[in-house]
């Protein structure tokens, strides 16, 4: 039997190397509307001053009402007499509060400073004391949505936006606070509907456009997304994050020399963005320049060691130049970091694979098919691992299940049906050739594979 050989086929099953993530949104640029300034410099400080009249055990706000005056050519004296006439009899206790709203601004100002220092929980402890005081208090409100999103408590921070709005509907940063909020919560459009009302607010705002960009990415909508961190960059040519977004979504264009252009002028402002030395590392491999991706890679490495991203980069590069030991180093301290990333698996799986250690290899497929069992790579790598042991029937197994995922995948069509070739089951393994061939009319591979199953049927 004829076998079409191990690197013909993995050279093109082997897929989904590297991760690309938007970076977490920029402190110093969003957040609590007085992190600007602006509003802190203009607040106008005020006592409240509150009214409480207890009559006969029942309570009604009185603050607002003054006694009447006395008319002309009556003494102060008798309206004095009457009143008391009037409530003769009558227990009347009068508490009058004073609320000092400095106090609100103070514990305000110190919520937006541990906001800013990343402490989350002790800024969302300062928000509460300014709410107690002014339950109106609206930037208390947002800053404390603002933190809570820091902590990853979306739903809750969803919640202070919207008190906020309730305040002010058109409370721009409240808005752009809830985008962000629905963006890690991964409802995108949602989020789009924010950002697009904080825009209609003031259509200027960078931050706005920056969010809506990414939410636009995340929906693979990557023209529009690039349309969005234009207006942010025309707002800001140093907005480092909205180059870096521009970057990513060119990149899933396809349009990789112009990605690294946009990675270069997000380090030209911040030599030490590694989210950026990473973009461009993963865009350099996709034009196999390996050997400079790896130099940024490093570069990532050395602003921070614990950069998983980074370390898988690094590994895939490293597997593409056939040093696959070495790739496997890369992707253990990448797991070492986050033993929960499917990606890196598959991707140690796959060096594994090539150095011709198929058990050790499908150990890592199935490690990442239990994080994500609908991982279409996954599935079709151990097939060709099992195909290697001889475990054809395995391996049709697994060919099927990434079939369900994804009936138009070409290679695994191929794939199955060198499976079905050593089994014997020539006709079926024709089959398998001819829809490979119906998606891709010039796949050579599946082409001579077919003319050598007929000559077995001949």
């Amino acid at each position: 039997m004829h076998d079409e050989g191990k690197y013909a086929a993995v050279g093109e099953a082997l897929s989904g190397f590297f991760y690309l993530r938007p970076p977490p949104r920029p402190i110093d640029r969003l957040g609590p509307a007085a992190l600007l300034g602006a509003f802190i410099a203009s607040r106008a400080k005020f006592k409240c001053v509150a009214s409480l009249t207890i009559v006969k055990g029942t309570e009604r706000e009185d603050s607002s009402k003054q006694k009447d005056q006395p008319k002309e050519g009556e003494s102060s004296e008798r309206k004095k007499d009457d009143v008391a006439g009037e409530n003769k009899g009558l227990r009347i206790t009068v508490i009058r509060v004073e609320i000092n709203r400095d106090d609100a601004d103070k514990h305000y100002h110190e919520g937006t400073r541990l906001y800013n220092s990343r402490r989350y929980e002790e800024a969302i402890e300062e928000y509460d004391k300014a709410l107690a005081i002014d339950p109106d208090y609206k930037d208390a409100h947002n800053g404390k949505g603002w933190a809570l999103d820091g902590l990853g408590r979306e739903e809750e921070a969803i919640e202070e936006f919207d008190k906020a709005l309730a305040i002010d509907p058109d409370y721009k940063d409240a808005h752009n606070g809830k985008g962000w909020a629905l963006y890690y919560l991964h409802r995108y459009k949602e989020a789009i509907e924010e950002y697009d009302k904080a825009l209609a607010i003031d259509p200027d705002y960078k931050d706005a456009h920056y969010g809506k960009g990414l939410a636009l990415y995340y929906l693979d909508r990557y023209k529009e997304a690039i349309e969005e961190f234009d207006k942010a960059l025309a707002n800001d040519p140093d907005y480092k994050e909205a180059h870096y977004g521009k970057g990513l979504a060119l990149y899933y264009l396809g349009r990789y020399k112009e990605a690294i252009e946009e990675f270069d002028k997000a380090l030209a402002i911040d030599p030490d963005y590694k989210e950026a030395h990473n973009g461009k590392g993963v865009a350099l491999c996709d034009l196999r320049r390996y050997k400079e991706a790896i130099g940024e890679f490093d570069k990532a490495l050395a602003i921070d060691p614990n950069y998983k991203d980074a370390h898988n980069g690094k590994g895939a590069a490293l597997h593409y130049l056939d040093r696959y030991k070495e790739a496997i180093e890369e992707f253990d301290k990448a797991l070492a970091i986050d033993p929960n990333e499917k990606v890196v698996h598959h991707n140690k799986g796959s060096s594994l694979y090539h150095l011709d250690r198929y058990k050790e290899a499908i150990e890592e497929f199935d490690k990442a098919l239990a994080i994500d069992p609908d991982y279409k790579e996954a599935h079709n790598d151990k097939g060709l691992a099992l195909y290697y042991l001889g475990r054809y029937n395995e391996a049709i197994e697994e060919y099927d299940k990434a079939l369900a995922i994804d009936p138009n995948d070409k290679v695994v069509h191929y794939n199955k049906g060198r499976s079905l070739y050593q089994l014997g089951r020539y006709k079926e393994a024709i089959e398998e050739y001819d829809k490979a061939l119906a998606i891709d009319p010039n796949y050579k591979d599946a082409r001579i594979s077919r003319e050598l199953a007929l000559d077995e049927v001949r």
